[in-house]
């Protein structure tokens, strides 16, 4: 199924999920934005997932810089788990996205949560195995953590 929607333009549903066919540029690559419908039997997005969305496609140039202290938390807590020499000292915070390959963009339901949140999932050097995702809060970086392991809330 495919709409053109007016905020958005042409999406396609999947089955699961809408996907977008404008993408998002981030760390230097285009990735796709795809948002789980509020009401899986109407396809309905609520006004808060489409304000997420318009959070995502809306990133300021500096997106990196303003991320990357959520994204380094992340990161010095496996540097801790496996030893300082097996993962070099970041000699600046925006260093980390060097070894961060973002994948897509996901806008999950929201229920009862009223912040437009989305969730940046990435592949990553430091944990090959599960990879990244990183929390947007009204456009903010918040919170970074294994794949399958951050939600909305937290």
């Amino acid at each position: 199924m495919t709409l053109h929607d007016s905020d958005f333009g042409p999406m396609h549903f999947d089955g699961s999920h809408w996907r977008l066919e404008r993408r998002v540029r981030f760390n230097g690559v285009d990735i796709p934005v795809q948002i789980e419908p509020e009401d899986a039997d109407t396809r309905t997005l609520s006004s808060v997932q489409r304000e997420a969305v318009q959070l995502a496609l809306t990133l300021p140039p500096d997106v990196l810089v303003l991320a990357a202290p959520a994204v380094v938390q992340n990161y010095e807590v496996y540097r801790d788990l496996i030893g300082d020499e097996a993962m070099p000292l970041l000699s600046a915070s925006i260093d980390v996205w060097q070894a961060v390959q973002p994948s897509y963009i996901e806008v999950p339901p929201h229920g009862e949560i009223t912040t437009p949140t989305f969730l940046l999932f990435a592949e990553c050097d430091w944990d090959v195995e599960h990879g990244l995702v990183v929390r947007f809060r009204n456009g903010h970086a918040d919170a970074s953590s294994q794949q399958g392991e951050l939600g909305l809330e937290g």
